[in-house]
């Protein structure tokens, strides 16, 4: 390897606040020439997507999901200081270059939370991904992984241990000021048609099974029968497959004035949300990270978390800085929010703590890694 910089090459499907929060400090560092390749300028899923794709503008290009680049193909197999790096596989651009780079053995890195199959894919596509799936595993050093909890995953899918790097998502800290401003809660609670003086509570991600929320509405009601007249408000943010399901077991349960849905929120929007809660609730069976987690204890809102969530296991000590239950105990989740409702006091000290723990987590640790892994796996 060149003593030049490395030139890094990042395919992404769509710019996102984290990924630039990182991709920023990458740039900043002036450890590496970066361009960033993304499929879409934005697809609707995150609002505010064309203001973070117009944040790194300078170092961007939109290659469109389908469409070939043979130019950037050659440029990349005949740059001898790059390096590709893939989040996922998000174009056609991407999927060649990492057949391509397999079969002349050039090096590129891959960084993923967990590869999802689906039922409803055709046998066309199921074969082209298990390809990749296998591309990936026998070619991509390192293979970077959101959390010790998909590197676990991945070690039981014989996923080569040495290669498997642990790159969490990073998210920019708000500043003590941004904490400390008013929290104008009876504003929100107006806006959003809330009981008056409720104790707010929050979550958001998919609404998928996988994140845990039925559990979460099933553990509501069981809070909701141990404490009579709870002056309690739990907002969801998200969309997903399964709402409408979700939506049904709120009325199972008659929590219809205790739980609200809203859709995709602009990030101020979400923030004004979570500042204002007694805690964020993370009741995923399984999720590999999850952001809204790290977002909640940045602004010092303790966390409460199953064990299937990996950002609660590496950032939530249980009874320290939020609290940790068994994914699918739902008596368990009920009483901690039980505990956590009756106990404002509380919540603050964790809540500070929590924010300690954010601050050791910015996004110059994921430089530091990138610089370390690349640098060494690269020569």
């Amino acid at each position: 390897m060149s003593s030049s910089k490395i030139n890094l090459y990042i395919f992404s499907a769509v710019p996102t606040p984290h990924n630039n929060y990182l991709f920023k400090a990458v740039i900043d560092s002036n450890s590496f020439n970066v361009k960033l390749y993304y499929a879409y300028k934005n697809v609707g899923y995150y609002n505010g997507e064309e203001n973070s794709f117009s944040e790194l503008s300078k170092y961007s290009s939109v290659l469109g999901k389908h469409k070939i680049n043979l130019s950037l193909i050659i440029k990349i197999l005949f740059d001898k200081n790059g390096y590709p790096f893939f989040i996922h596989w998000p174009s056609n651009t991407s999927r060649i270059l990492i057949i391509i780079l397999s079969i002349f053995r050039k090096k590129f890195c891959f960084w993923t939370d967990l590869f999802e199959e689906k039922d409803d894919y055709s046998l066309i596509i199921k074969s082209l991904r298990y390809l990749l799936y296998e591309l990936v595993k026998k070619n991509a050093n390192p293979i970077f992984l959101v959390g010790n909890h998909a590197i676990e995953f991945y070690k039981k899918k014989d996923f080569p241990p040495n290669r498997l790097v642990n790159l969490p998502i990073f998210l920019e800290l708000p500043t003590i000021e941004q904490i400390n401003a008013p929290k104008q809660k009876a504003v929100l609670q107006n806006k959003l048609k809330l009981p008056s003086n409720s104790v707010i509570f929050s979550a958001g991600s998919r609404l998928v099974k996988s994140k845990g929320y039925d559990l979460l509405i099933e553990a509501v009601s069981v809070f909701k029968e141990k404490v009579k007249n709870a002056n309690f408000s739990l907002i969801i943010v998200g969309k997903g497959e399964e709402e409408s399901n979700l939506k049904i077991l709120v009325n199972k349960y008659n929590l219809n004035k205790e739980i609200r849905f809203l859709n995709w929120l602009p990030i101020n929007e979400f923030n004004e949300i979570i500042i204002n809660s007694r805690a964020f609730i993370h009741p995923a069976r399984f999720d590999a990270f999850g952001g809204g987690t790290l977002l909640a204890m940045s602004y010092g809102i303790p966390v409460i978390g199953s064990t299937g969530a990996g950002a609660v296991i590496e950032r939530v000590i249980n009874s320290k800085n939020g609290y940790i239950y068994k994914a699918d105990d739902i008596e368990g989740l009920a009483s901690l929010i039980e505990k956590a409702y009756s106990n404002q006091l509380l919540m603050k000290e964790l809540g500070c703590e929590a924010r300690k723990t954010a601050e050791r987590w910015t996004a110059d640790v994921g430089v530091n890694i990138l610089k370390t892994e690349l640098k060494l796996r690269g020569k």
